[in-house]
């Protein structure tokens, strides 16, 4: 199941291949089904998820019950929770999976060895810091600056490999558009 992240680690982490068997015995897997949440809201999560195959989403719910996705993750990605995984604060948001999803689990046994075992872990750990918070300025610009057709056009094309796949309420809440109100059991 880890095949993906294998080729990940060593073509965009630039892990060495020597590295790879001692951090492959760290990780955990998990396989969750369409809309199964991953991490709830308030809940302290410590890991960072690879996708392996499938499609994750980190959202939040408005008083009013309306949905608000932050970010959509596709394969051969990471999603990382700053503030449960980094601080150990609980999650002000919920990740969720949009269709069955293979994860990769990496947790701090995973986070000290890699860390450990050279620079490149750390190296690429501050490149996806800066590229996340690059990210969210995107989103941030995008949400504020854009009118709801420019809105429109922006997703589908940066999305365009995946659009197919993501479920029309999670497009709107993407986009800041008023969607379906969810109830949270």
């Amino acid at each position: 199941m880890s095949k993906n992240f294998e080729l990940y680690l060593t073509e965009e982490v630039l892990v060495s291949i020597s590295h790879l068997p001692m951090l492959m015995q760290t990780i955990s897997t998990d396989t969750k089904q369409k809309n199964e949440i991953i991490v709830s809201k308030d809940q302290v999560d410590h890991h960072v998820f690879f996708v392996e195959k499938g499609l994750i989403r980190l959202f939040d719910i408005d008083e009013e019950g309306n949905e608000h996705t932050i970010l959509i993750i596709p394969e051969n990605q990471m999603l990382f929770n700053v503030e449960s995984c980094y601080f150990g604060r609980p999650s002000k948001y919920f990740v969720e999976a949009i269709e069955e999803t293979e994860l990769i689990l990496l947790g701090p046994k995973f986070k000290e060895l890699a860390n450990r075992l050279g620079n490149e872990f750390r190296n690429y750990n501050e490149f996806l810091l800066y590229t996340n918070l690059e990210k969210i300025h995107e989103r941030i610009n995008v949400l504020i600056s854009l009118n709801k057709s420019d809105k429109e056009s922006y997703f589908s094309q940066k999305y365009k490999e995946i659009i197919d796949r993501i479920p029309d309420k999670v497009k709107d809440s993407f986009m800041g558009f008023k969607s379906h109100n969810h109830q949270v059991i």
